[in-house]
């Protein structure tokens, strides 16, 4: 029982530093790229975007996976949930990728 209960509180921390750095990240976007001093600054702006995106799915799903699931039983819904989220996460990483590469 405290295991379960490290897990969750583990994780809802993981998460909400997740979603901090993803505001973080979101808000100062136009501050990173002009430190980068790169060729088009509007898609660096977007990579840091595009990450900060990355990293809210990924707490969204670690919410979903590690403190919702082991609270409540599981169901079709929060394996469709944690798909979506999943696959948010990946699309947000490789548009971060391709727009950081794009921006040099």
């Amino acid at each position: 029982m405290m295991r379960v209960a490290i897990r969750i509180g583990s994780a809802a921390v993981m998460a909400i530093v997740l979603i901090i750095a993803a505001l973080w990240a979101w808000e100062s976007a136009p501050d990173l790229a002009s430190d980068m001093q790169t060729g088009r600054p509007q898609a660096a702006i977007w990579a840091a975007r595009s990450a900060a995106l990355a990293a809210a799915a990924l707490a969204q799903t670690i919410l979903l996976y590690f403190v919702v699931g082991r609270i409540y039983p599981r169901r079709t819904l929060d394996d469709a949930l944690r798909l979506c989220f999943g696959i948010a996460c990946v699309l947000a990483c490789v548009s971060a990728i391709a727009l950081g590469m794009a921006a040099r």
